[in-house]
């Protein structure tokens, strides 16, 4: 009997795996594998442990392996200075999750006084900062639409740039790949609200980023 051969990448495999509500079974139909028995040797051959509480972990870290999710919380932690209050919204898990991930990577805890201080604190009155959202906010007190701390969003001011004009009420900025971090032009979109909502309910259903966009109408 031939062995059946996979075509899907490792990563492929591993995004497909960890899609909300997605079981072995199902993944069959998706490959074209006729045995979950094969499928999860087809997974365990690729490094992708088909343990439910391993599934979960990888959930919690935002769909990152173990050595992604350290250099994530090294890089937002240690370097931006981010509290894991602000980390853990943007994950939709307790503080205390990040907490014990620290301690897992030997990652060095800030003080009370450190966390209280600079880019996150309530004094903060000048340059960028990261909202409790996750989200990259800019001192920007002339702009129409700043806030009471005279902040705008960075993705806000990024596709106001792009489009040549302010938004209009009713209009949502977009990262198409999710990461709210990440403000490169080519990753920001302006929708409709309806448009927004409309995509988000498809990343809910499993569907990936690129394919969620395309569901939305109207867009090319």
């Amino acid at each position: 009997m031939n062995k059946f051969i996979c075509k899907l990448s490792q990563n492929e495999l591993r995004e497909l795996y960890n899609r909300p509500n997605m079981t072995l079974k199902k993944m069959c139909e998706i490959v074209g594998c006729k045995s979950t028995i094969t499928m999860s040797n087809i997974l365990k051959e690729n490094n992708i442990s088909t343990n439910r509480n391993s599934k979960t972990a990888f959930t919690k870290r935002g769909n990152r392996t173990d050595q992604e999710f350290k250099d994530f919380l090294i890089e937002e932690y240690t370097n931006k200075k981010r509290s894991m209050t602000s980390i853990s919204k943007e994950l939709n898990i307790s503080w205390v999750v990040i907490s014990k991930y620290l301690e897992k990577y030997g990652i060095q805890k800030r003080s009370k006084s450190e966390q209280q201080s600079g880019v996150n604190s309530s004094n903060w009155k000048g340059g960028k900062r990261i909202t409790t959202h996750g989200y990259i906010e800019v001192y920007c007190p002339n702009h129409p639409h700043a806030s009471k701390r005279k902040t705008v969003y960075e993705h806000q001011l990024i596709a106001e740039q792009k489009i040549g004009r302010y938004l209009k009420p009713g209009e949502v900025v977009h990262h198409i790949d999710l990461n709210k971090h990440n403000n490169s032009p080519n990753n920001i979109i302006v929708l409709t609200n309806s448009q927004h909502t409309k995509l988000h309910d498809l990343l809910k259903k499993g569907f990936s980023p690129q394919e969620a966009l395309k569901g939305v109408a109207n867009i090319k």
